[in-house]
């Protein structure tokens, strides 16, 4: 009789802690399922209203990802979303300007009979 009651004891044990913990799979299974894409509609929100850079986005994003890391869902969106912030921002190309070069004035008189020694950049004739 005893041993009848310690044997059930023991298998009602073991059936509680059994459905414990295949119920808590299958709930954080469904749950991650259906939760990724809120989490990222949330999140989507979240840095939109509040203005947030860059690394405090990849901060949330790593903490969501580190939330469904073991629960074998797809997180194709979730990388895609990463993916898109790691992207390094195109160089801006600098506007390329004409530089025009100077004409040389014409002169009647060469530099060097201008005034010898002397470079005349601007053009100046003596009269």
């Amino acid at each position: 009789m005893k041993e009848k009651r310690v044997n059930r004891f023991l298998i009602s044990i073991a059936s509680a802690l059994f459905l414990l913990s295949s119920s808590s799979i299958l709930f954080s299974a469904s749950l991650s399922r259906q939760t990724l894409q809120s989490d990222l509609s949330y999140y989507r929100q979240t840095a939109k209203a509040k203005s947030l850079d860059t690394n405090d986005r990849l901060y949330i994003l790593t903490r969501i990802e580190e939330k469904y890391k073991g629960s074998g869902v797809d997180l194709k969106p979730l990388k895609t979303e990463i993916g898109k912030l790691k992207k390094p921002a195109k160089p801006v190309s600098p506007k390329k300007t004409a530089v025009r070069k100077a004409k040389p004035a014409v002169s009647s008189e060469s530099e060097e009979e201008a005034a010898p020694g002397w470079s005349n950049p601007l053009g100046i004739v003596k009269k």
